[in-house]
């Protein structure tokens, strides 16, 4: 029963017709995650951004949904969250929230950075 609530939530968040629709706040891989949580529940950890920098009133939205703070964000106005998935449908429909994705992995990418600004040529002068 509390699977068919979040997702007949989730749909309606969707359906919405305004501008500032949830959907658009929200990931599309994220969105994916999101249905398939509702077979499966395990948190997961996101990036929320605010309108403005996050203070303690806003991290305690996300707290009261059952989410827990891993580090505040504040160059991004945003904080990584571990949260249940079901809960960034939540988050998306609080006029405060900007954005919300997954907390994706990044690789360093500064491999070729010294052969692509010739830097042994300067380094000779």
């Amino acid at each position: 029963m509390k699977k068919l609530a979040l997702s007949l939530i989730f749909t309606a968040c969707i359906c919405a017709g305004a501008d500032d629709r949830p959907d658009k706040k929200v990931a599309p891989d994220l969105i994916a995650a999101i249905l398939q949580s509702l077979t499966q529940q395990p948190p997961i950890q996101v990036i929320v951004q605010w309108k403005k920098t996050p203070t303690a009133a806003l991290h305690a939205k996300v707290l009261k949904l059952g989410g827990t703070l891993v580090t505040s964000l504040p160059s991004i106005n945003g904080g990584v969250y571990l949260i249940p998935p079901p809960i960034a449908t939540l988050l998306a429909l609080d006029p405060e929230v900007t954005y919300i994705s997954p907390d994706r992995k990044t690789t360093a990418k500064l491999d070729y950075t010294a052969a692509a600004v010739n830097a042994s040529a300067a380094l000779s002068l």
